[in-house]
């Protein structure tokens, strides 16, 4: 009991964060793939063939997840001091 009393706030707060993270994550990713077909970035399958229409969305999806991560990562390296 003295543990949450004591660092309660810094832990629901952890728990909020990451919990949103993974909610703006995991369902980009599983829809990822929808989104630009329906916004055109990927042609009708049938006329580009399964695996062109697989390896474009794995470059697409892998490119994206590494700019966030690399973003998210500098953010923290410059701000970590900063705000605590």
């Amino acid at each position: 009991m003295k543990f949450l009393h004591r660092h309660g706030r810094q832990l629901l707060s952890t728990i909020v964060c990451w919990f949103m993270l993974d909610i703006v994550f995991y369902s980009l990713n599983l829809f990822m793939k929808d989104i630009f077909t329906d916004i055109g970035w990927f042609g009708d399958a049938s006329k580009t063939g399964i695996l062109e229409q697989t390896y474009k969305i794995a470059c697409t999806q892998a490119i994206i997840t590494i700019r966030g991560t690399l973003l998210g990562y500098f953010f923290t390296v410059a701000f970590v001091e900063r705000l605590g």
